[in-house]
């Protein structure tokens, strides 16, 4: 919902600050005063056109601030989600846009900078301008299948699941018959390429436990000198002894021969004695087993060498396709199955073909039910926005739901059909204003008029599905009056009871249905001209409508009429 609009250097406009309510917002005020001028300010934050035209006489720049209320807007969220743009956002957004006098466009979003392209998408989940506007997301054809189907409800929920698994089945197989049907020269050099890959892996030989010990076996490998000689004194220090030193195992036999003669004289020190000769058995135990690995050691540097280039091509094809050996494992296993896969490629492009054959039917049927739900809710469609158009004074108008469906009878195979998620069927309103003319497409309307009461009716039949929260409403009253009038009216006071609506008119009659009511006016001072509004409160209400049914004139008639009008305006509200 659009809360606050502010805008400097803008047209006629110095500088500007409007609150927007719920419900139902009007904008009256005398021809040029520059009602239409704060339309074009919201349609400019939306990211309508911008031009330096648009910036105040004398001015650098022009500043358009649009502040919505998200809270409740799930669409809103998601677009700023997939722009990154959701961080730190509460429940308001803020959106403005910039135009300096070189032409520089600036558009931002709650401050951060965006594309225009950005801010348009975020925008069009906003508000709706229906008016001369490009900003009306019901003139997009990209919309009406989505807005057809929401119209179904539940009815059409279970085939529009269906249609859609059916079509993720059938993309599939299209797929992979379109990978399959490469030029038959890059199919070859992505054969050759992964026999090459799968043979470079299997020459090494790899075992997803092996690195570890391989590592191991290298270390030691690479030490072993050092090992030798180090294990070599070891052993000659604990058995032989070096030089004029005894051994150590000599120094302790003594020591256990000594101590055993003294237990004959204290058997107290017998324990003792034994851990003695405990001690001297573990030593020459050691000292065997130390000798016989210093004997197992060879040194031998080629196979140090080969251990070295093991690693290294091991190391290598981690760069290449995997983290650790069984990752290259896993990597190999998988291309080697792709590698089938291409060798067999016209075997398996006929299988293909039976399995797109069945899986095209499955499609084409589940779309067919869905086409045909469509057209029955079409023709549901067409009476509603046609009994509204009547209401609206479009008494001429016809609204058709053009559904295109290709179908059996036309020639075309199932697996020819360009389908899509959403089935096989192109949606578009389209619309015909005068007797006798061809029905176009919504987009092709000309008239501002026409175009907000068109909108109008389908808004009022749309309402449960179509979830825009705010709605403008631009030159709604052309060419109308009278019980039109009166019926315009009440249509859009009554879609203001789900949507906030916020609209320009002339006529006393809409304008008498509004919750809120802004007065614009052209002011002159200093040989300067500018645009005010100014909220009114009751009595200046029943002024304005008094001056909208007579005219600059004022009289107690006008007044009393406009009084009336009010009473029954209420009373109106309250039954809708």
């Amino acid at each position: 919902m659009l809360r606050e609009l502010n805008i400097k250097n803008f047209a006629l406009i110095d500088s500007l600050s409007i609150t927007f309510d719920e419900g139902f917002n009007v904008l009256t005020g005398e021809t040029g005063a520059g009602k239409s001028i704060i339309i074009d300010a919201v349609n400019l934050a939306l990211g309508g056109r911008a031009n330096r035209d648009l910036i105040k006489k004398n001015e650098t720049n022009c500043i358009v601030e649009a502040l919505f209320d998200i809270k409740y807007n799930n669409k809103v969220s998601q677009a700023l989600d997939s722009f990154g743009l959701n961080e730190n956002i509460d429940e308001t957004l803020v959106l403005t846009r910039e135009i300096n006098a070189n032409d520089r466009n600036i558009c931002r979003i709650n401050g951060r900078p965006v594309t225009l392209s950005m801010l348009k998408e975020i925008s069009s989940y906003l508000i709706d301008i229906h008016g001369q506007h490009e900003h009306q997301s019901l003139l997009h054809s990209s919309n009406h299948i989505h807005l057809l189907d929401s119209l179904s409800g539940k009815q059409s929920e279970h085939i529009k699941k269906e249609v859609k698994q059916n079509y993720i089945e059938w993309k599939a197989i299209k797929d992979k018959i379109a990978d399959l049907k490469k030029d038959d020269s890059e199919l070859e050099k992505k054969i050759d390429f992964l026999i090459y890959q799968i043979e470079e892996i299997d020459r090494v030989n790899l075992q997803a436990d092996q690195e570890e010990e391989l590592m191991q076996q290298y270390k030691i490998m690479k030490n072993s000198q050092k090992m030798i000689e180090k294990l070599n004194k070891a052993y000659t220090i604990l058995y032989n002894g070096e030089g004029i030193k005894p051994a150590v195992i000599d120094i302790l036999s003594h020591i256990v021969t000594d101590i055993q003669e003294l237990v004959g004289i204290d058997d107290s020190l017998n324990m003792t004695y034994q851990d003695l000769n405990s001690i001297l058995l573990q030593i020459q135990d050691i000292a065997i087993d130390i000798r016989q690995y210093r004997d197992n050691l060879d040194f031998d540097p080629e196979q140090l060498n080969e251990a070295e280039q093991r690693i290294d091509t091991i190391n290598r094809l981690k760069r290449k396709y995997g983290n650790s050996i069984q990752d290259i494992i896993n990597y190999r296993n998988r291309i080697y199955e792709e590698l089938q896969f291409y060798k067999n490629a016209e075997l398996r492009l006929e299988q293909l073909n039976l399995q797109l054959e069945s899986s095209s039917k499955k499609l084409f049927d589940s779309c067919t039910k869905l086409s045909e739900r469509r057209k029955k809710t079409a023709q549901n469609l067409e009476k509603l926005v046609n009994d509204e158009l009547e209401d609206l004074g479009l008494q001429s108008a016809q609204f058709v739901v053009d559904i295109h469906s290709p179908t059996k009878d036309k020639g075309q195979s199932p697996s020819e059909i360009n389908f899509s998620m959403y089935g096989f069927d192109k949606v578009e309103f389209m619309i015909s204003t005068n007797i006798g003319q061809d029905v176009k497409p919504l987009a092709k309307i000309v008239s501002g008029g026409e175009v907000s009461r068109i909108m109008l009716a389908l808004k009022n039949v749309l309402a449960a599905v179509d979830d825009i929260p705010s709605l403008i409403f631009d030159e709604i009253d052309t060419g109308i009056s009278g019980r039109t009038g009166q019926m315009v009216a009440e249509k859009i006071a009554q879609i203001s009871r789900t949507r906030q609506v916020i609209c320009v008119t002339h006529l006393a009659s809409i304008a008498a249905m509004a919750d809120i009511h802004f007065f614009i006016q052209k002011k002159v001072e200093g040989g300067d001209t500018s645009t005010v509004v100014n909220r009114l409160d009751g009595k200046q209400t029943v002024s304005e409508i008094a001056r909208l049914l007579g005219g600059k004139n004022i009289t107690d008639i006008s007044l009393n009429h406009a009084q009336e009008m009010l009473k029954t305006a209420k009373k109106l509200k309250k039954a809708i």
